[in-house]
């Protein structure tokens, strides 16, 4: 017997979309592996940083619903874009919003800010509430498979990546953390 989609039940469906947005994240981080791993140069084109983030965000929404954070989003609609392939955008702000959600483990917020910063500069400020960084470890969460996540968690590439990403494009990465209050990530990209 065959069930019409109409037919299953709520849970079903739920789980269906979920596996289509596994996979989508799964090839995506496969794609942007096999992107870093042969150093292709960067795609001269322009990107607008609140769109990239709108679409991670469309992408990432159930997640923050499924483990109770609140998205908060204050952006600069004036902002121009930068110099950058929306593609490397959109590998930063997932790594950097997944590493946020699991910080989270109970909840909480997360802030995606968007401004206009010195230099001059596009600014975007990832700030959460969740378990903070270590501060003995904050040295090194840049380095290539350093983590603070259990075995089964974590590679220890996705900040690596991150910084090796921003740092092409020109701009810089910042973090600020307080251990049980949270972590701020500011990146800063060069108009």
């Amino acid at each position: 017997m065959i069930l019409r989609e109409e037919q299953l039940p709520d849970f079903v469906k739920e789980m269906v979309e979920r596996i289509g947005m596994e996979a989508q994240r799964l090839s995506f981080f496969t794609r942007s592996l096999l992107s870093f791993a042969r150093s292709d140069a960067d795609v001269d084109t322009e990107a607008d940083v609140n769109l990239v983030l709108q679409e991670v965000m469309d992408f990432l929404r159930y997640e923050a619903r499924k483990d109770s954070i609140m998205v908060i989003e204050e952006k600069d609609f004036d902002l121009p874009p930068i110099a950058a392939d929306a593609n490397k955008l959109k590998q930063v702000f997932i790594n950097l919003i997944m590493n946020a959600f699991q910080a989270m483990e109970d909840g909480g917020t997360l802030l995606l800010k968007t401004y206009a910063a010195d230099g001059p500069f596009v600014a975007v400020e990832l700030a959460d509430t969740g378990k903070g960084i270590p501060v003995g470890a904050i040295d090194h969460i840049f380095e290539p498979f350093f983590t603070t996540k259990a075995a089964n968690e974590g590679t220890g590439l996705g900040l690596y990546i991150t910084r090796h990403i921003i740092e092409r494009l020109g701009g810089k990465i910042q973090v600020r953390s307080v251990v049980n209050e949270g972590t701020t990530f500011t990146l800063l990209f060069p108009l």
